[in-house]
C-alpha cells in the first residue's frame, strides 16, 4: 500500500511538471518566518537558472529581474506578507535570462496561522512574453494608423454586426468636429454634424450597414 501511494504521488508530480511546462508556469513556496524557499523544476527553467548550481531564494529570483523593474518588484515582494488571505497579488515585469529578456507575471498568495501571522507565501510565475509582444505590436500598429489618418485627415470606424460594437478612430471624431470619446457618437449625434441636405441619404446608408 505504501509503494502504491508513493507511485501515485510520483505520477502526480510528473503530471504537474508536464502541465507547468506546457503552460509555461513555474511554482514557488516560501516558509515563514525562516524564509525557506522552494521552486518547481519549471520555475528554474523560466528563470534560466541551473538547479544544480543555484539555491532557491528571494535574492536569487531578484537577481534575474530586469534592473529597470527591480525597485517595484522588490517593493512588491516586501509587501507580500501583508496581503489578506484569499487575495492574489499580481505583478508583471521583465527578467533577464541566457535566452534574452522575457516578460513574466507573478502571482502570490499568503497563508496565515490561527493568530493571523503569515506562515507561508506561495504562488506562480508565468511566461507572458508572447502576449506582451503581441500587445506592443498592436499598440504600434494602432499608433501608425492614427498618425497616417491624421496626416491624411481621414478617419476610420469598425462595426461588429454580431455584437453591435462600434469603434471610431480619433481622427474620425476630429474629421466631423467632435472631441474624442471612448464612446462613439449616436446616429443622431453624427447626423447633427452632417449638412441638412445630406442627412436623409446618410441615414439610409447607415440603415443598410446595420
Amino acid at each position: 500500500e505504501r509503494k502504491a501511494t508513493e507511485a501515485m504521488l510520483e505520477l502526480e508530480r510528473s503530471r504537474l511538471a508536464e502541465a507547468q511546462e506546457v503552460a509555461r508556469i513555474g511554482s514557488w513556496n516560501v516558509q515563514l518566518p525562516e524564509g525557506r524557499v522552494s521552486w518547481s523544476e519549471h520555475h528554474y527553467e523560466l528563470l534560466g537558472l541551473d538547479p544544480t548550481r543555484v539555491t532557491p531564494s528571494v535574492e536569487a529570483y531578484l537577481g534575474v529581474v530586469h534592473p529597470d523593474d527591480l525597485p517595484r518588484v522588490r517593493a512588491h515582494v516586501e509587501r507580500a506578507p501583508d496581503h489578506p488571505v484569499g487575495r492574489v497579488a499580481k505583478i508583471e515585469h521583465r527578467i533577464v535570462t541566457p535566452q534574452g529578456v522575457r516578460h513574466v507575471e507573478e502571482r502570490a498568495s499568503v497563508e496565515r496561522n490561527a493568530d493571523g501571522h503569515a506562515v507561508r507565501l506561495f504562488g506562480t510565475t508565468m511566461d507572458v512574453t508572447e502576449r506582451v509582444l503581441a500587445e506592443q505590436a498592436l499598440r504600434e500598429a494602432k499608433d501608425t494608423l492614427e498618425q497616417g489618418e491624421a496626416v491624411g485627415r481621414m478617419g476610420s470606424f469598425a462595426y461588429d454586426s454580431d455584437t453591435g460594437a462600434l469603434r471610431w478612430s480619433r481622427q474620425a471624431f476630429a474629421t466631423i468636429g467632435l472631441p474624442f470619446s471612448p464612446q462613439p457618437p449616436s446616429i443622431d449625434e453624427y447626423c447633427a454634424c452632417i449638412h441638412p441636405d445630406d442627412v436623409e441619404r446618410v441615414r439610409a446608408s447607415i440603415g443598410q450597414l446595420v
